[in-house]
């Protein structure tokens, strides 16, 4: 196949692994959505707040890992790109025994954190015993998944993305189902953990069968072990040890300093407040694993003129997501959330548009930083997260103890953003992408605040309709009609690009009748972006 070809391969494997996604995310969604309110009507606020930050502490606890995954998908990217499957063999086996080790460490970490666990936090009524249980065993999933996840990314390596998205479906729909019959037998806590780790189990399974498929000369075994693969791998991944520190510290902090300086009942009104902007925030870096092996080959390649495109074109569509949806989403927010879990669990519209903001800026950054990870620039990307994560820190903590209660914890991570990495990586992305400002300002920036005001106005609009005085399912399914209908369509016209918008509409042709859907996508460029 000429370049032009493989380009369109790509581009639809990715835009079908993406559509299955977000087709399969809104499922979860809608499930996650009914299930919440049972699990915090079995744990109780308490409860609900000591799960979360177990959630936080395993995060600290997989650092163990040393962000090997990062330095995985990249070298795989180019391994398979030149089809060179011994060293894809070599990779597999030396990241797999790595990984295992670190989930056996991650486990002896685990064990020493227990004793600490009642003196950091008031577990209120929830017994020491069944909470130490549930650590170590989501401890031990998450080795499971540490030892697997090479299948995993051998898939992304392969563009396999539809089939990720697959096995992630089942295994939540199968973990959902656990999850509702062991909290219906009483078992608590333990029951999320022991779900978890058969959900982990499943996915692993699924991800082994489907990786050996696709790549049929697949071997992963200590006879392939290199050192000279740990040593590239571990050299990679040392800077990418330091960004996952950073990230930790950003992403797994918050409920850990709302537990110790506020209490754990504020820890569940800051997670389930921002529950529906967390579900939109990795919905837009769901995106993010359909380009990183695409950026990974145009690298490899040395394709500096379509590396640029592709950077504005995804910059575009992240920015334009991101901010028409949150915009959007924050109007419904406090409708949403009282029916949803209780006004009780609302923690109010400032705490609400500082994470609008926050899910704008870290979405502008993770875009960017798919491409500086892919031109294995880590050290970069690992040194300013780290630089973000100690201001992050540092507001949080401050703003909590002058009296601003949740909304200064969603401050402290909004501005550390904004002064570090929400300029810098995009920054550095672009000169790697030779990318100038007049074009990144008019073909990424310029389509996505279109898509903002709009949104804004649709809500403000919305907000003051009759249908909508009183909290209601109906006035939260006009919501969603409204998303549908008009916001969607705003997304796609100002999110992508007229060759992306041409691609979709040809595989929605493939799929859906209608004349007007197949002439969509007759004419023009069928080169894709």
């Amino acid at each position: 196949m000429n370049n032009h070809q493989v380009s369109n391969a790509r581009q639809t494997r990715a835009v079908v692994g993406l559509g299955f996604g977000y087709v399969s995310q809104a499922i979860l969604l809608v499930l996650g959505l009914v299930i919440t309110p049972f699990i915090l009507g079995k744990l109780g606020r308490t409860g609900y707040g000591v799960w979360a930050v177990l959630g936080q502490i395993v995060g600290y606890i997989g650092l163990t890992d040393m962000g090997l995954e990062a330095g995985l998908m990249a070298f795989l990217s180019r391994d398979a790109h030149k089809r060179d499957w011994a060293a894809v063999n070599a990779l597999a086996s030396t990241s797999t025994i790595l990984q295992i080790g670190f989930g056996v460490l991650g486990l002896v970490l685990a064990l020493l954190v227990l004793p600490f666990i009642d003196r950091w936090f008031d577990i209120g009524s929830v017994p020491f015993p069944v909470v130490a249980t549930a650590l170590l065993i989501v401890v031990f999933s998450h080795g499971v998944k540490l030892a697997g996840s090479v299948y995993d990314q051998v898939l992304y390596a392969n563009h396999r993305i539809y089939q990720n998205y697959l096995i992630g479906f089942l295994s939540q729909i199968f973990r959902i189902l656990l999850v509702v019959g062991l909290l219906a037998a009483g078992t608590g806590l333990t029951g999320l953990a022991l779900a978890a780790l058969a959900g982990q189990i499943f996915s692993v399974c699924l991800w082994a069968r489907q990786a050996h498929q696709a790549v049929p000369g697949l071997q992963v075994h200590p006879k392939y072990f290199s050192l000279a693969k740990v040593k590239s791998l571990l050299g990679f991944s040392i800077w990418g040890t330091l960004g996952r520190i950073a990230a930790t510290i950003i992403y797994n902090t918050d409920n850990i300093i709302i537990g110790t300086l506020i209490g754990l009942p504020a820890v569940t009104t800051y997670v389930l407040t921002r529950r529906i902007f967390e579900l939109l925030r990795q919905n837009v870096f769901r995106i993010g694993h359909v380009l990183r092996p695409g950026v990974g080959n145009l690298l490899g390649e040395g394709n500096i003129s379509r590396l640029r495109q592709v950077f504005l074109k995804s910059v575009r569509t992240y920015l334009t997501i991101a901010a028409a949806g949150g915009i959007f989403l924050a109007f419904l927010a406090n409708r949403l959330i009282a029916l949803w879990v209780g006004a009780e669990n609302y923690g109010g519209e400032v705490l609400v548009w500082i994470t609008v903001a926050s899910t704008i800026a870290m979405s502008l950054f993770h875009v960017s930083s798919i491409f500086l990870v892919a031109d294995l620039q880590v050290k970069a990307v690992g040194l300013a997260r780290l630089a973000e994560s100690g201001l992050n820190l540092g507001l949080s903590v401050l703003f909590v103890k002058m009296g601003w209660g949740l909304a200064g914890v969603a401050a402290g991570t909004l501005l550390a953003t904004v002064f570090t990495n929400g300029w810098y990586v995009p920054w550095r992305a672009a000169r790697r992408c030779r990318v100038r400002l007049g074009a990144f300002l008019r073909e990424s920036m310029l389509p996505a605040a279109l898509a903002a005001l709009i949104a804004a106005g649709l809500g403000m609009v919305l907000r003051t309709a009759p249908i909508l005085n009183r909290p209601s399912w109906t006035s939260l399914a006009a919501y969603a009609v409204a998303l549908g209908v008009v916001l969607g369509p705003v997304i796609v016209v100002l999110g992508l690009s007229r060759e992306q918008q041409r691609l979709v509409a040809g595989l929605a042709g493939r799929v859906l009748p209608g004349k007007w859907v197949r002439q969509a996508a007759q004419p023009g460029d069928r080169q894709g972006s």
